[in-house]
Protein backbone atom coordinates (compact mmCIF):
# COMPACT_ATOMS: atom_id res chain seq x y z
CA UNK A 1 0.00 0.00 0.00
CA UNK A 2 2.97 2.31 0.35
CA UNK A 3 3.23 2.33 -3.46
CA UNK A 4 -0.33 3.69 -3.62
CA UNK A 5 0.55 6.54 -1.27
CA UNK A 6 4.12 7.57 -2.14
CA UNK A 7 4.67 5.95 -5.53
CA UNK A 8 6.88 3.14 -6.75
CA UNK A 9 10.51 2.88 -5.63
CA UNK A 10 13.37 3.39 -8.04
CA UNK A 11 14.28 0.39 -10.18
CA UNK A 12 17.65 0.08 -8.40
CA UNK A 13 15.92 -0.05 -5.03
CA UNK A 14 13.38 -2.63 -6.22
CA UNK A 15 16.05 -4.88 -7.70
CA UNK A 16 17.94 -4.92 -4.38
CA UNK A 17 14.90 -6.03 -2.34
CA UNK A 18 15.25 -9.59 -1.02
CA UNK A 19 11.54 -10.36 -1.64
CA UNK A 20 11.32 -8.58 -5.01
CA UNK A 21 9.96 -11.64 -6.82
CA UNK A 22 6.67 -11.27 -4.89
CA UNK A 23 6.13 -7.58 -5.65
CA UNK A 24 8.24 -6.58 -8.69
CA UNK A 25 8.86 -7.98 -12.15
CA UNK A 26 12.33 -8.81 -13.56
CA UNK A 27 12.80 -5.16 -14.59
CA UNK A 28 12.09 -3.77 -11.10
CA UNK A 29 8.58 -2.47 -11.82
CA UNK A 30 5.57 -3.29 -9.62
CA UNK A 31 3.82 -6.48 -10.71
CA UNK A 32 0.49 -5.88 -12.37
CA UNK A 33 -1.62 -8.86 -11.49
CA UNK A 34 -5.30 -8.20 -10.97
CA UNK A 35 -5.56 -9.08 -7.27
CA UNK A 36 -2.64 -7.18 -5.78
CA UNK A 37 -1.66 -4.41 -8.21
CA UNK A 38 -1.39 -1.07 -6.48
CA UNK A 39 -1.48 1.95 -8.78
CA UNK A 40 1.35 4.31 -7.74
CA UNK A 41 0.30 7.64 -6.20
CA UNK A 42 -3.39 6.75 -6.37
CA UNK A 43 -4.29 7.29 -2.70
CA UNK A 44 -3.96 10.46 -0.64
CA UNK A 45 -2.61 9.96 2.86
CA UNK A 46 -4.88 12.78 4.04
CA UNK A 47 -7.90 10.84 2.78
CA UNK A 48 -6.71 7.51 4.14
CA UNK A 49 -6.15 8.96 7.63
CA UNK A 50 -9.18 11.25 7.44
CA UNK A 51 -7.17 14.15 8.78
CA UNK A 52 -6.14 17.68 7.85
CA UNK A 53 -3.09 17.64 10.15
CA UNK A 54 -0.29 18.52 7.73
CA UNK A 55 2.44 17.96 10.33
CA UNK A 56 1.32 14.37 10.91
CA UNK A 57 1.03 13.64 7.20
CA UNK A 58 4.44 15.21 6.50
CA UNK A 59 6.02 13.12 9.28
CA UNK A 60 4.48 9.90 7.96
CA UNK A 61 5.47 10.60 4.37
CA UNK A 62 9.05 11.09 5.52
CA UNK A 63 8.86 7.75 7.37
CA UNK A 64 7.55 6.02 4.25
CA UNK A 65 10.30 7.37 1.97
CA UNK A 66 12.11 4.78 -0.17
CA UNK A 67 15.45 5.05 1.65
CA UNK A 68 17.55 1.89 1.93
Amino acid sequence: MIIEIIGAPSVDFALRCPRRKYFFDEDGHPKKNIKTYRKPNSVSLYDKLRTEDSDLVDFLLRCFAWEP
